[in-house]
């Protein structure tokens, strides 16, 4: 049988979900990699970013935080994308202006 290649979280932070006010947050895990993707709320200035990157084989204890090293390793792209996508999902659902 085929499982699932990730596992995919959301978080906004403590309180009311506003999407006007507060960032979206998307932790994408694979057996391999843990991503976590910032999206800023749409009145703050700037686009997503990677926040967190982390190589779950070499770095299980999540220790050295590989985000800002440059461009994310070419084997987490679709981790990226998964996380990307959910986030326009959800600007789309709520009728929020994408910009990313």
């Amino acid at each position: 049988s085929v499982g699932r290649t990730h596992v995919l979280m959301e978080h906004m932070g403590s309180g009311f979900c506003d999407f006007q006010a507060k960032p979206i947050g998307i932790c994408v895990r694979s057996s391999q990699w843990k991503l976590v993707y910032v999206m800023p709320p749409p009145a703050a200035p700037g686009k997503g970013f990677v926040r967190e990157l982390y190589d779950l084989q070499n770095d299980p204890w999540e220790q050295k935080n590989l985000a800002g090293d440059g461009d994310p390793p070419s084997q987490t792209m679709e981790l990226l994308q998964t996380a990307r996508q959910r986030v326009r999902q959800i600007y789309e659902q709520n009728n929020l202006p994408w910009r990313d």
